[in-house]
């Protein structure tokens, strides 16, 4: 049999859908999301409540089996846009705890990486959003940015630095003494992948990040000896 080519309806609920040509007679259905067969979604048509790869078997009156469609790519969206506000000079927190939802704060479009609870104390200066997912694995649209001011930071940084930024080559560490002797040092990119790590950093030590590539990154700077910690949003220029 051939294999059956698969659309993807936008109008209000997602349907997914099988179109053939005609001659295949009577027709039964088994979708799969990531290669796995669905249990119960036997139908023509079938809602994703879950984001994955979707993709579909048929069988004819002469329980013929296709082959599996080339799947479709589907990110579903709650309907929830989350809203946050400030519990202090410094907190955030979402207005409205959803049960059942996971967190997720972003600084500046980057995502933060284990900033994932209903609230968030900012380290660093930007604008800062949240996006929630559900039990389903369905995605919120990002709510409205609040931002936070330097000027204010400066005191929660207790002393920690990291210069230059922009950097091409390395940047130095330095911090208070909040801090004590040492601190570790951790990079994510854009998409919260780590992408460098230092353990026992010292009072003004330079790091090498000559290799990574150009663009955005986190550094999260961690006490060795106390919770202390503060985060930068670093920019990498060739």
């Amino acid at each position: 049999m051939k294999k059956p080519f698969m659309n993807r309806s936008l109008f209000c609920l997602l349907f997914l859908f099988v179109s053939l040509q005609e001659g295949f007679g009577q027709i039964t259905y088994q979708w799969l999301k990531d290669g796995v067969e669905i249990k119960g979604a036997t139908n023509e048509k079938y809602k994703p409540i879950t984001s994955g790869n979707f993709s579909v078997r048929i069988t004819n009156q002469n329980n013929c089996t296709s082959e599996v469609s080339s799947p479709v790519a589907f990110k579903c969206f709650n309907e929830i846009t989350p809203s946050i506000s400030k519990l202090n000079e410094f907190e955030l927190k979402s207005s409205v705890p959803i049960v059942g939802e996971t967190y997720q704060w972003f600084l500046d479009n980057v995502l933060i990486p284990g900033a994932n609870s209903s609230s968030y104390k900012a380290f660093a200066t930007g604008s800062y959003t949240l996006q929630t997912k559900d039990a389903n694995g369905c995605f919120s649209a990002v709510s409205a940015a609040i931002g936070i001011s330097i000027l204010g930071i400066e005191k929660e940084n207790k002393g920690a630095a990291v210069f230059p930024n922009p950097f091409t080559a390395g940047v130095k560490i330095t911090f208070g003494d909040e801090f004590g002797k040492e601190v570790s040092v951790s990079l994510f990119d854009m998409k919260g992948a780590l992408v460098y790590t230092k353990g026992a950093v010292q009072w003004n030590e330079m790091i090498d990040l000559s290799k990574l590539s150009e663009g955005t990154y986190l550094l999260k700077m961690e006490s060795l000896e106390n919770e202390n910690k503060v985060f930068f949003k670093l920019i990498k220029q060739l």
